[in-house]
Order: structure tokens, then sequence, then C-alpha cells
């Protein structure tokens, strides 16, 4: 894999111009970027802990539709409530549809056509596609802008005591998604807003530019069911709502959050987790045909092992490529120089001062 040639960055920049200039990112107009392939790489990390979580507690991925009949947000009054942050258009036929920003109604109708009696209950699942909304100040980059990447989940219950405790399971696997990803953060009541229900919480997390929510769920109760006639038979025959709860991460915002908060000036320092290379290796001379083999044979040993790797080899001075390592918080570098004659290599994180040198033989323990 190579990676972008990034030139040295002088005084204060802001995580979201860092990020453009490294090449994680590219801005298309006021709210739209490019994800590049450094940044898709650190999505993808997070998108996989957060299946792994939800995964473990039952929780079944799905992808509900984009694109979307304006009919069911009608019934539920969000066509008209939910703003102007709200995309709408028209089919050819002219039926109104909507780009959504979120899935509470689909949801539902979706569980409607699943569950008949109180024996298919619980029933949650979640998706992660990319969300859109017409904010009306796009900024700070991928944290407000107007096409995002989200995980959201959804579940049904038969009561309020079913609810409540998978609430409380989703809440901790909330917990757990964010202590991987090496983040610290608070949880606080908030308003549940146009999304509603009678009780909401927000997973919020300290950057340089404030407090940024990162992730919300709710107990929505029957909101949606009654109004989507989302029913069951319960145990003692009587036709009754759907208890729901919905879940929501912000993949993109988290992404850029954990690049602020990962930052020692203008370098990111990204954990294994979620960094888009976990190792780099840097050829000094890459004239040097021993260097070379040693770095290629090394490349290709632990992409047998599935480790996320680049091989850099260029031809450019040293200096750059291990700045350049620096700039996109390569977990681990790998110098392969002079030493190597000596079955020696050298390697070191961002945060240690000084390189440590190991036999080549050690590269089968890391």
């Amino acid at each position: 894999t190579k990676i972008f040639d990034i030139s040295r960055v002088n005084g204060k920049i802001s995580t979201s111009d860092l990020l453009e200039k490294y090449g994680f990112i590219k801005k298309i107009s006021s709210g739209l970027y490019v994800q590049m392939h450094l940044m898709k790489k650190i999505v993808n990390n997070i998108e996989n802990v957060i299946k792994s979580e939800l995964d473990s507690i039952g929780c079944m991925e799905i992808s509900l539709n984009q694109i979307q009949s304006s009919d069911m947000w009608k019934i539920t009054g969000r066509y008209d409530t939910y703003g102007t942050e709200m995309f709408k258009l028209s089919d050819r036929s002219d039926n109104e549809m909507v780009i959504t920003g979120t899935n509470e109604e689909l949801a539902t109708i979706v569980a409607k056509d699943y569950v008949k009696s109180y024996r298919d209950l619980t029933l949650s699942f979640y998706q992660t596609n990319n969300k859109f909304r017409d904010e009306i100040r796009c900024n700070g980059g991928l944290i407000r802008c107007k096409e995002f990447s989200m995980m959201d989940a959804y579940s049904f219950h038969r009561n309020d005591n079913d609810l409540n405790e998978y609430y409380s399971q989703m809440r901790n696997s909330y917990i757990n998604i964010l202590t991987k990803l090496g983040l610290e953060f608070t949880i606080e009541k908030a308003d549940s807003g146009e999304i509603g229900g009678s009780i909401s919480e927000e997973f919020v997390i300290k950057t340089s530019e404030g407090n940024i929510e990162i992730g919300h769920i709710f107990q929505l109760g029957d909101k949606y069911s009654s109004l989507l006639d989302a029913t069951f038979v319960d145990s003692d025959g009587e036709t009754k709502n759907m208890q729901m709860g919905c879940y929501g991460i912000g993949i993109t915002r988290l992404a850029q959050v954990l690049a602020d908060v990962n930052r020692i000036g203008n370098n990111f320092n990204f954990n294994g987790v979620s960094s888009s290379f976990k190792y780099g290796i840097v050829v000094s001379n890459i004239n040097d045909e021993d260097q070379l083999r040693i770095g290629s044979q090394i490349y290709d040993y632990l992409i047998s092992k599935g480790a996320s790797v680049y091989l850099d080899d260029r031809d450019v001075r040293i200096g750059q490529k291990l700045n350049d390592s620096d700039c996109i918080g390569t977990s681990y570098k790998i110098l392969i120089g002079n030493n190597i004659k000596t079955r020696h290599f050298e390697i070191k994180t961002l945060s240690d001062s000084k390189w440590e040198s190991k036999q080549l033989s050690e590269i089968y323990h890391l």
C-alpha cells in the first residue's frame, strides 16, 4: 500500500484542515467530503468495533432504504415537523419522497411485518450507512455535515421491563465501543427532540473545539408503533403496541473526534484499534538491495497475518518518510536501515522518544 506524500505543516491548524491537508478527506463543497483511503480505513475499523459489540447482544445487521416514501413520515407527522434539515424530492411519477437522516418510521414498518406474537419479541437490528441532513451551519469538517456515516439500531419489545433491560444492554455496548476506541466520555441526560420518547441519553466527548455529541440512545415507548399500527398479540390474547428503543452513533464524527483527541502537535497518534495502519515499514535506502528485500519480506509476513501495514519504499529522504508516518498516526514504525547487516531493525511508536533495536527474528512476535 502506498501512502500519500505529505507536506510539513507549520503553525496552528484545525483538525479538519489537518485531515484534509494530510489526505484523509477531500472537501467537495460546504458539508460534503470524500473519504480518502486513510479515512476510509479508520471508518472501517470503527464499524468493526461497533459490529462486534452489537452482534454479541443479538442485534442483527440489515440495510434500510435511504430514499423512502413520504407516506409513513406524514403518518407520524415528522414530514412537516422534522424541518428544513430533511431532504425532500419527487420521483418521475410525482410521488413525494425523502432522503433519510434517521429511520424510526421504516424500522417500525419492517418490524410490524415480522412480529405477530409476544413469542417474536425481543427483536433488534442495526445498520451502518450514510445519512443526509441539510445542515444550516456546516462546520468542523466531519463533525457537522450534510452527508455522514452513522450506525442506527432499533429494538422492539413486549413491555417496558423488556425495553429497560435491552436499553441497559445497548448502553453498556456503547460504553464498550467507546472504551475500546480509547475515548474518554460522559453520559448525559438529553432532550429527545424530533426523535421523541420518554428517556434519552447522549454520549459526549470533549475535544479541542468543545463538547460534540457522539452517540444518542432513546426509549421511545409506543410513539411510532401506535401511529404505524405495529402491534402483537400478547400471552393473554390482547393486542398491544410494541415498545421501542433506538440507538445511534455518528461514525464519521467519531473518526474526526479520534483524530482530534489523539493529536500530538500537528501529528496524529491513533491507537491500534482505529489507526489507518498499525505498522509502517520504512526502508531507509531503497538502493540497498538487502534493506529493500528484508523490508518486503517483513511486509509480506505481516500481511499474511492479517495486519494493517504499508511499505514505504519511495525514493525520498528518510526524514520525509518518518515525518509522513507520524502525520498519519501509524501505531508502530519499523525502520529498516544499515543495521540490517547485523540482522537488526528498529521500532518505535509516535509517543516513544527513542527507537528500540530488535533482532530480525523478533518480527514474528509483533
